[in-house]
């Protein structure tokens, strides 16, 4: 009988494309029928400057390595299903029609010029291919950001208590438009708000 991982992944990012920018990303592994699960996340390092574009392709990451560790963990040795939901386009295309395409094209995109976030998706593909070679198989979807709910409460947390170390304690994030405001001179940039996805423009292709 097949072994089932369900995750939701999100990242966000803080005064996105600043130099001072802090990001972070979440995974949340579903277990039982009432929708519990258990959490993870992970903030960006300083560098490369993180982006809501970065910090969505990290908690891609994060729920590989995360599903890897519980393949091996099993004695069965079932066929492992993995599906890993998340509301950033960007990162579910990333991992299904961009994935054989870069690595294939020698990571260059249309203008000739190497891949954006080319350490990010590396990681990320080489986890894919372990999961398909050693375990079963892993599927990406995409979701609407309301039904991320959990994974952008848990990456929002990683953001509170970074921002809490650096600047003191910030106010409880509120939806406004594009951005959460979390203090008056802070933005919370999430999935594909900063990163309009057209094939013939964007710094990923």
């Amino acid at each position: 009988m097949p072994y089932r991982m369900v995750f939701n992944v999100d990242g966000g990012c803080r005064w996105n494309g600043q130099p001072n920018a802090i990001g972070a990303a979440a995974a949340c592994l579903y277990y039982g029928r009432n929708d519990d699960y258990w959490s993870r996340s992970e903030i960006l390092p300083d560098s490369p400057t993180p982006t809501s574009s970065r910090a969505e392709l990290m908690a891609i990451n994060l729920a590989l390595e995360w599903a890897l560790e519980r393949c091996e963990e099993l004695h069965s040795d079932p066929y492992c299903i993995i599906e890993i939901y998340s509301d950033s386009q960007f990162a579910v295309d990333c991992m299904t029609y961009w994935r054989d395409i870069w690595p294939d094209n020698g990571w260059l995109n249309g203008r000739g010029c190497e891949v954006a976030k080319k350490d990010l998706l590396e990681k990320a593909f080489a986890k894919h291919h372990q999961i398909l070679d050693e375990f079963g198989e892993v599927n990406y979807y995409w979701i609407p950001r309301e039904e991320n709910d959990d994974a952008d409460w848990e990456c929002n947390e990683a953001l509170d208590e970074k921002e809490d170390e650096m600047f003191g304690v910030s106010e409880t994030p509120g939806e406004t438009g594009g951005y959460y405001e979390i203090s008056s001179d802070s933005e919370y940039y999430s999935s594909d708000d900063d990163y309009y996805y057209q094939s013939s423009s964007d710094e990923a292709w």
